[in-house]
């Protein structure tokens, strides 16, 4: 009797080796999962940068609706001229920057929008996202060869 209550005792439990294959199941499954959902993640800031650009871009077509130029207001006595402003200068607009943005006018009639990648964004395949005032955005293709727009 003593015997069998030992042989019963004895197989209760997992093994080392049972243990051990279930960690490297665990590890290689985690191994896989991991780049995707940081590459998810990454798509979605992106989509989001380029999503307040083009509202930032629509802003600056309005700006210009008025005024017949992008830098500044039209200067007309007594008017000063006001400069077109950002309305946001990071993505997302709230909580840690995914991309910094930002606007250059290299002409009166034209503009450059941009929206640089910063923190984990950085490693993003599609880099500086770029609009300008005829709508042309680059880059057209990331270093992965999948389209950026």
């Amino acid at each position: 009797m003593k015997k069998r209550l030992m042989a019963r005792h004895a197989q209760r439990g997992f093994t080392l080796i049972e243990i051990m294959v279930v960690v490297a199941i665990i590890g290689i499954l985690a191994a896989v999962a991991y780049p995707s959902y940081i590459d998810s993640v990454r798509r979605s800031a992106r989509a989001d940068a380029q999503s307040d650009i083009m509202q930032i871009a629509q802003t600056a077509e309005r700006f210009f609706t008025l005024n017949n130029r992008y830098d500044q207001t039209r200067v007309a006595p007594p008017a000063v001229p006001a400069p077109f402003v950002l309305p946001m200068n990071q993505s997302p607009r709230s909580g840690g920057a995914r991309y910094n943005i930002n606007i250059a006018f290299p002409t009166p009639q034209s503009y450059v929008l941009q929206a640089v990648p910063a923190g984990s964004q950085v490693g993003d395949v599609c880099g500086t996202l770029a609009v300008n005032e005829a709508g042309t955005t680059t880059p057209a293709l990331g270093t992965d060869g999948r389209a950026c727009w």
